[in-house]
């Protein structure tokens, strides 16, 4: 996952943070044209800077898709 400040990548809210095994786990909603928010999680560089409330945008590198 890379954070970057382009326009053409992925853009959300985060929603809550936390550290698992020496990596950080970002909760993420992205917006979905006026419907309820779609729910991520993404890994996050440490160094990141990352903050519950704060925008953010990022572009995936790899990805897995679980079924609701």
């Amino acid at each position: 996952m890379e954070v970057t400040t382009d326009s053409h990548s992925l853009y959300g809210k985060v929603t809550a943070c936390r550290r698992l095994a020496g990596t950080r786990i970002a909760e993420i909603d992205v917006a979905n044209n006026g419907h309820e928010p779609h729910h991520l999680e993404i890994e996050v560089p440490l160094d990141a800077p990352v903050a519950v409330g704060a925008d953010i945008r990022f572009r995936p590198t790899r990805w897995k898709l679980f079924a609701q």
